[in-house]
């Protein structure tokens, strides 16, 4: 008998640290998720911003030391613009941090499943 509940002893070990490895494991996903989701938000809104200056640049005298009055003004309203879009990305990073807690997430090489949601707002 005392053989048996040695070896349920080791077995419901084996258990516990096999939960808490999937656990590790799905956090660990889900931070690679969230992670993958920041890199295209800030890569689609840097690339848009890099977009924009290529284009119009010239406007406020983008790669110029010395710029006139009114490239100058120009120059104040593309800072403050970029300023503003690079903020809203960041919001939205955060926002996508937040949310994803609600979710148990599951790596499927073929596939994403992002289970049920775990709590309402």
């Amino acid at each position: 008998m005392d053989n048996y509940l040695h070896n349920k002893k080791l077995s419901d070990a084996r258990d516990l640290i096999k939960k808490e490895e999937e656990l590790v494991s799905l956090e660990m996903t889900k931070q690679r998720l969230v992670e993958m989701i920041e890199k295209k938000i800030m890569t689609t809104c840097v690339g848009s911003i890099e977009r924009f200056e290529m284009a119009l640049g010239h406007l406020w005298g983008r790669n110029k030391i010395r710029i006139n009055e009114d490239e100058g003004e120009l120059r104040a309203v593309w800072s403050e613009l970029r300023k503003s879009i690079l903020d809203l990305a960041n919001l939205q990073i955060r926002n996508v941090r937040k949310e994803i807690e609600f979710y148990s997430v599951e790596l499927d090489l073929n596939s994403l499943d992002l289970g049920k949601v775990k709590k309402c707002l």
